[in-house]
Parts: C-alpha cells; sequence; structure tokens
C-alpha cells in the first residue's frame, strides 16, 4: 500500500513539472472600452476555458509610454491611430496583425438637470461655466474635442475654462458629479451613464474619424495567443458584445 502511494505521488510530480503552464494574455485598452471589452474578455473566457486575459485601461497615450517603456503587454487597442502609429514607426508592434477594430462618435455632455446647453458652441459662452476634457498631448478624446472647437473657432475661449483629466472616464465623472458644465465624451461612455445626458454630436467633419485600432505588440511573449484574441474580438459573437455599447463595428 505504501508503495503504491509513493507511486503515485511520483507521478503526480512527473505530470506538474511537464504540464505546459497556462498562458496569459495581457490587453492594454483605451478607457473608454472598459465596459465593453471587460465583458467580451469574460465571454472569451467562457469559450476558451485554458486561456488566461487580464486588462489594463487608461489613456492611449498613457499606455503607448507604457509599451515603449517595455511593459508586458501582448494586445494594445487605442482609441485612435496617433498612438498606434507612433509604436509601429519605432517598430514597437506587429504590423501584420494591425487593423480598425471598432468606430465612436464624440458627443457633448451635460449634468442631467442642466437645461440651458444645447451644442458645442454653447461652450464657448457665459452658458458653460468649466468644461472637462481629456488631457490632449495623452487622451485620444481631448485630440478630438480641440479639433472640435477649433472648426468652430472657440478654442480658446474653451482652454480658458477647461478642466483637463487624465481619461475619459475622468472626464465622465466630472459631468456626473456636477463639478463642471459639461464635457467631451464618446457616445459609448454617455450611453453608460445615468448621470448625464447628450445634448449634442459633433458637427460632421469637425474631428478626424473616431477610430479603435488594435495590434499584437511586437516582442509579445503571447503571440500566437494575443492573435487568436484579436481576431476573436472581429468575429460576431465580440462585435455583439461592442454593438450592444454603442460602437460601430468595422
Amino acid at each position: 500500500m505504501k508503495r503504491a502511494c509513493m507511486i503515485m505521488l511520483a507521478l503526480t510530480l512527473v505530470a506538474g513539472i511537464w504540464a505546459t503552464p497556462k498562458t496569459e494574455i495581457v490587453v492594454a485598452a483605451a478607457a473608454s472600452l472598459q465596459d465593453a471589452l471587460s465583458e467580451a474578455i469574460e465571454a472569451y473566457k467562457a469559450d476558451n476555458s485554458g486561456q488566461l486575459v487580464t486588462s489594463t485601461f487608461g489613456s492611449s497615450g498613457s499606455l503607448q509610454k507604457q509599451i515603449e517603456q517595455g511593459a508586458p503587454i501582448d494586445l494594445f487597442i487605442a482609441a485612435a491611430i496617433k498612438q498606434m502609429d507612433a509604436l509601429q514607426g519605432e517598430g514597437l508592434i506587429d504590423v501584420a496583425t494591425r487593423k480598425t477594430l471598432l468606430l465612436n462618435e464624440v458627443v457633448l455632455v451635460v449634468p442631467k438637470a442642466e437645461k440651458g446647453i444645447a451644442g458645442f458652441a454653447d461652450v464657448g459662452t457665459s452658458k458653460v461655466r468649466q468644461v472637462a476634457l481629456g488631457e490632449p498631448s495623452s487622451v485620444p478624446a481631448g485630440q478630438y474635442a480641440e479639433q472640435v472647437f477649433t472648426s468652430l473657432g472657440i478654442l480658446d475661449a474653451v482652454k480658458a475654462k477647461a478642466v483637463y483629466a487624465k481619461d475619459v472616464r475622468q472626464v465622465l465623472a466630472y459631468v456626473e458629479g456636477g463639478e463642471v458644465s459639461a464635457g467631451v465624451v464618446y457616445a459609448t461612455d454617455a450611453s453608460i451613464s445615468k448621470g448625464v445626458k447628450v445634448v449634442a454630436v459633433a458637427p460632421a467633419g469637425s474631428h478626424i474619424p473616431v477610430v479603435y485600432p488594435a495590434a499584437v505588440v511586437a516582442k509579445s511573449p503571447n503571440a500566437v495567443q494575443a492573435r487568436e484574441f484579436l481576431e476573436w474580438l472581429s468575429g460576431p459573437k465580440a462585435q455583439a458584445i461592442f454593438v450592444k455599447y454603442g460602437f460601430t463595428v468595422e
């Protein structure tokens, strides 16, 4: 009996040594994707029980810097082409995997009780005390907002009353809390909030299209698994989740 137990223990130890460890895909994505991508990841894990997927969310600019500094990220999904182009120029993404995954819209939101603000042009007037914007140096939503206000000829007036946020979700929080009169976010962010209302969609042609490029990081140690996950994100199950949250799929 003792000998049999010893044999079983030895076999268990050998099996543990030779078992293939589960890989873990690390996905870095724009903050505006947090809800939709988190749900998509859970759906993917349910379909692929052996695959681990973790996510980190933030402004596209800050995530770009993390990749440039060698952070262990396998897949990057940005909220603008600028950050992806920069990484591509530095040879830090696998160009063959790059694709436009999603589209979005830029909107002006105000607290639910606000009644005097009707459009982007109002931000340059006394109707708006302060406006929350993403920090344009690192937050694509802030860059899109500046393009909109530039097209309307009121950027300087807007800058004088701007409260800058680290990402688009912080912009949303400022508006929800009534800390500012208005904010510029994506349509998908506005759709998940019960504390704000959309008063205007950015005028056609006032900013470059809001696209979400995705690509596997060039030095990813889990490149095969990351490519498989990216392909899944382009498939019908994931696309249905993104559409549910208000994104337009490619």
